[in-house]
């Protein structure tokens, strides 16, 4: 009997972690080009290929050497958006330290307002609900590097419990 040994870090995840490696994501072999390519752009990560994707997905597409519109394109990215991972995102714009809480699909979660109080989506006031959609447009128009605030989010881990960074 033959037994083969496959390391665990290489193994496809239906559900990957931010902090995978990007082989464990569908069409990028751990030995292949598009990994070399990536590991190359310094994009070793679940989460790094998410930042690039929502950054800069021209040059995630050069990377790759794929178009956006290709069929593994398509299973790269789900496969990567399937994470659970959620982000932080402060505006230095904003005087009163609001963060806003967003998932791997840019999707808003929650908010929270000082101090510590964790708003959820569905429970938000009226006030609130005006003032989102200018603050997810900055995020969207100024291409926002995600996650902005690790600091932030350590000081809060204690009090909340977000998901995986």
């Amino acid at each position: 009997m033959v037994c083969f040994y496959y390391c665990a870090d290489h193994e496809k995840h239906a559900c990957p972690s931010l902090s995978d490696k990007v082989c464990c994501l569908m069409q990028i072999g751990y030995k292949g080009p598009r990994y070399t390519r990536l590991k190359d752009a310094d994009v070793c990560s679940v989460k790094d290929l998410l930042r690039l994707l929502h950054t800069n997905p021209k040059r995630l597409e050069e990377i790759l050497e794929l178009k956006a519109s290709c069929k593994f394109w398509d299973e790269i990215v789900k496969s990567a958006q399937a994470s659970n991972g959620t982000f932080l995102y402060l505006d230095p714009r904003n005087e009163q330290k609001t963060s806003i809480v967003l998932d791997v699909k840019l999707q808003l979660k929650a908010l929270i307002v000082e101090p510590h109080q964790y708003i959820a989506v569905n429970q938000l006031t009226e006030q609130q609900k005006v003032s989102l959609p200018i603050c997810l447009q900055h995020i969207r128009v100024q291409k926002v590097s995600l996650p902005i605030c690790l600091q932030h989010i350590r000081a809060r881990a204690h009090v909340l419990s977000l998901g995986s960074f």
